[in-house]
């Protein structure tokens, strides 16, 4: 998708023409997988632009919305597991052990153990 180029830079230089640029993207389908590639890429929490951007993509009926929407009320979880100090790579979970593991991980970070 062309949002890749776009988005492997900081998300700084993005973050603000990102929205500009879906506005003039008449293809419905073609804007909510921008939108999913945006929020999947951008970082959390998420700032103003990026929140309104993923609110943008509510108002369509379309089975893509539904991942979107998954997305959107997931960034809670993903502050948690995109944090740099667990060394979570979600996108990399595929087996329950790497599942089980991962509290080990935030544990592990937080050094909760040490007394």
């Amino acid at each position: 998708m062309a949002s890749n180029n776009l988005i492997k830079y900081n998300e700084e230089y993005w973050v603000e023409i990102v929205e500009i640029i879906l506005k003039y993207i008449s293809s419905v389908k073609i804007k909510l997988e921008a939108i999913k590639e945006i929020l999947e890429n951008a970082h959390v929490p998420w700032c103003d632009t990026i929140r309104r951007i993923g609110q943008s993509a509510l108002q369509y009926s379309l089975p893509l919305v539904l991942d979107i929407k998954d997305i959107f009320e997931n960034e809670p979880r993903l502050v948690v597991l995109r944090n740099p100090k667990y060394k979570i790579k979600e996108k990399q979970i595929t087996t329950i052990n790497e599942v089980i593991c991962m509290p080990l991980k935030i544990v592990d970070a937080r050094t909760l153990f040490d007394v």
